[in-house]
């Protein structure tokens, strides 16, 4: 009796190693196991309910202008050149050029767009970093700037431009389903009602004969507020760019301008502007004799 309770606590010592030895070697290994493929499930199950994003190309395309808004951005490059200073010389745009190669074509196209004119460095400086912070879908391909004359203030300088944009048609948003008239749980009015009801009589339009006053005499044509400064080639027909003190637009032969004026050209083939309705023909400033071929 007394060698077995000598030997009691060597036995339950070696009992408890040999259960936590048991516990390390199976027990655990399987409950990280079961662990570890839960939280697999978890992942997956979370994986197919959010869907895959979509490819990074096409939300690179996505995140582009529209092609129909090329024209609007256009005009304010040009408003910011104007609004630094530049006096410009000649604005071409070249047809646009698909982006990738091959099977990696995208659905975006790159515009080309050739600025030249006449400011000092630090205004074509100042033009260049707020042009390119105004539209993030804008990059200066080239720079080049001259000076004629060591006492020349102005630099001559030629800016070759692209815009990125999407391709027409590419990001067409799909057309909504109309709404309903009348919701389907609406009664229906009682034929008797709609026969009772009339609508309002209509009042009587009472009309006073106008005095009759002596017609006055035409006032003089007033001046063409605008110049020429460039022309757009966007694969149609060109597009004489002009520019004001307080705008520039794009506009083609036979366009109105402002509800005053239609842009003609001259039996000589000089660009003219007529005022409306029928005002003498006048010389848009600026313009060279073979503008709008």
């Amino acid at each position: 009796m007394t060698a077995w309770r000598t030997h009691l606590p060597v036995l339950t010592g070696s009992a408890a190693l040999l259960l936590a030895a048991w516990l390390a070697v199976v027990a655990t290994p399987r409950w990280r196991a079961e662990a570890t493929q839960a939280m697999q499930t978890q992942r997956q199950a979370v994986r197919a309910t959010a869907g895959a994003p979509p490819p990074a190309d096409a939300r690179l395309v996505q995140a582009l202008p529209r092609s129909d808004a090329s024209a609007a951005r256009i005009q304010a490059l040009v408003a910011a050149a104007q609004a630094h200073g530049i006096r410009l010389d000649n604005l071409r745009q070249s047809p646009p050029l698909r982006l990738g190669q091959g099977a990696g074509q995208l659905a975006a196209e790159r515009v080309p767009l050739q600025l030249s004119g006449h400011a000092s460095y630090s205004a074509w400086r100042q033009f260049v970093a707020d042009a390119l912070q105004q539209d993030d879908a804008l990059l200066l391909d080239d720079l080049r700037l001259h000076r004629s004359g060591p006492t020349e203030p102005l630099l001559a300088g030629t800016l070759q431009w692209a815009l990125l944009q999407q391709l027409p048609g590419a990001a067409a948003a799909p057309t909504a389903a109309p709404l309903p008239t009348r919701p389907a749980d609406w009664p229906a009015a009682p034929a008797t009602a709609l026969a009772a009801w009339q609508p309002p009589a209509a009042k009587p339009v009472l009309t006073a004969a106008a005095p009759q006053a002596a017609a006055p005499s035409a006032p003089p044509a007033p001046p063409f507020p605008y110049r020429w400064i460039g022309q757009l080639d966007d694969g149609g027909p060109p597009q004489a760019l002009l520019a004001s003190a307080q705008r520039s637009v794009a506009v083609r032969l036979g366009d109105t301008l402002d509800g005053r004026w239609r842009l003609l050209r001259g039996a000589d083939g000089r660009l003219l502007a007529q005022a409306l309705p029928d005002g003498t023909p006048l010389p848009v400033p600026g313009a060279p004799a073979a503008a709008l071929p």
